[in-house]
């Protein structure tokens, strides 16, 4: 059994669980009900395709974008199937580099997986291959801050500059929060030691949620106080993200701080492998049509927030939340595509989200 460290975690075997989802989500794919995901008119020169669908907002609907790519401009007979990460990365990494094609790994495409690295593994890049980076620039984790404070402070832009922002709260008095990484998170180690490295706890109130979900809440808390009784925060977070948009963060830059692990060289502080497009070769192998598609397929994060904070402030599902990004975005999807498959896409696109927005 070959094993993958993704993000410092060890990867495990594919669970009965995720084997048999994956396999339902093929099977589906292949049955005679799938004919009605190709609307397209290009049948079934794809054949079939699993899109994993992993848990968070931004990867659901980067999961429903690629389906109807896709489906729409391809004529994959492709279906979203709800996974795991770990999970699904072994099933393509087990399922070897061709032969049968009816192995599910071997028609599973996966967005949204940063690998950290190919260590420890045996797997060579004959089985498993890397597309586009989704998000850009904008795939970004470390200290954000409020607007208001960014307003007020123009001199808090990059982490170098909290000491000085520390003592300047401290000779008014204040002791502002400093919200590290959750306590569980591969990035917990990493933010105490950014903060050791600053010193900050001088100034700062350090405080370490106990998950992701108690930080949204301290975060919700700390932009609902009234105006008069708001004191400075800054908050560890990531991007794409909702509440990038929705609570107003502004990233602190890393300029040249470096983390240094005990089992690793030193690098820039919180700089993290891009989420990527995973992929079986043996998909490609079948299908060779894909693989420029695969390496050009992204959504800027900045489009990707955006679309986050309609959907959030609009209550609206995941397709309809899509087929909103994918009307206001045609200059983005059409780098997407080969010129036949642009052409399908963009009938399909007129069918089901109308004429181009004002």
């Amino acid at each position: 059994m070959t094993t993958r460290m993704l993000c410092g975690r060890r990867l495990s075997a594919l669970g009965l669980g995720g084997a048999l989802a994956l396999s339902a989500s093929l099977a589906a794919a292949q049955n005679g009900d799938a004919a009605a995901l190709s609307p397209s008119g290009l049948g079934q020169s794809c054949g079939a395709v699993v899109v994993a669908e992993f848990e968070w907002p931004a990867a659901e609907i980067t999961a429903h974008v690629m389906e109807r790519a896709l489906r729409d401009g391809y004529g994959c007979l492709a279906v979203r199937r709800r996974a795991d990460t770990e999970q699904t990365l072994t099933a393509i990494e087990e399922s070897g580099g061709g032969g049968d094609q009816d192995q599910v790994g071997q028609r599973v495409i996966a967005p949204g997986v940063r690998l950290a690295k190919f260590a420890e593994t045996d797997t060579p890049p004959t089985v498993v291959g890397l597309g586009a980076a989704l998000y850009g620039e904008g795939d970004f984790q470390g200290l954000f801050i409020p607007a208001w404070l960014a307003a007020e402070h123009p001199e808090l832009r990059q982490l170098a500059d909290l000491p000085a922002f520390g003592r300047k709260m401290a000779a008014e008095g204040i002791r502002p929060t400093l919200r590290l990484c959750p306590a569980t998170w591969e990035c917990a180690e990493e933010a105490r030691a950014v903060a050791e490295q600053l010193k900050l706890a001088q100034w700062f109130e350090l405080e370490t949620p106990l998950s992701g979900e108690a930080l949204v809440s301290a975060i919700q808390a700390a932009r609902q106080a009234p105006t008069a009784d708001r004191t400075p925060w800054i908050s560890y977070f990531w991007a794409p993200s909702l509440w990038v948009a929705e609570a107003r963060l502004w990233p602190l830059r890393v300029g040249e701080l470096a983390y240094c692990p005990s089992d690793a060289a030193c690098r820039p502080a919180f700089t993290r492998p891009p989420q990527r497009i995973a992929y079986a070769q043996a998909l490609i192998q079948k299908t060779p049509r894909l693989l420029p598609f695969l390496n050009k397929f992204n959504i800027p994060a900045k489009i990707m927030t955006e679309a986050l904070n309609w959907r959030a402030l609009n209550n609206a599902d995941a397709p309809t939340t899509v087929g909103r990004l994918i009307a206001n975005n045609r200059p983005l999807w059409t780098e997407w595509f080969d010129p036949q498959a642009l052409e399908a896409f963009q009938g399909a696109s007129r069918v089901i989200t109308g004429p181009p927005p004002n």
